[in-house]
């Protein structure tokens, strides 16, 4: 993942602005997973999903390919498969297998901010 668009993301994070969400990247109350976070930041408002359809909310867990591109995200979910066993012990896990994974499943949006921060090499 490139590191300047990483950090920008950890700060949105760590900001207070966004509601955190669970198995959507936005859901109809305007609140975000971890990757929907990382969506509106380059892309506020709609998005262009896959097939170049807008839309305002999505049941998507995946950001779209151009934004995945934008990041340089190397797997769609932010897979933890290239990440250091070792770094995964220091934030607690060995068993989740993605971003979308650990949000869904009780990380804080700060939690998710220090692993990114950490980590954005391998995701």
């Amino acid at each position: 993942m490139k590191k300047d668009l990483a950090m920008k993301w950890c700060e949105a994070l760590e900001s207070g602005k966004y509601q955190q969400a669970i198995g959507a990247l936005r859901n109809s109350v305007n609140s975000f997973c971890c990757l929907g976070v990382a969506c509106d930041l380059v892309a506020p408002g709609d998005w262009v999903d896959d097939d170049g359809e807008a839309y305002k909310t999505s049941y998507s867990a995946f950001p779209p390919t151009p934004i995945q591109d934008t990041y340089g995200f190397l797997t769609r979910a932010c897979e933890f498969k290239n990440v250091p066993e070792d770094l995964l012990k220091k934030h607690g896990t060995d068993r989740h297998k993605s971003l979308a994974e650990v949000n869904d499943n009780g990380w804080t949006f700060k939690q998710i901010a220090a692993f990114v921060r950490d980590a954005y090499l391998y995701i």
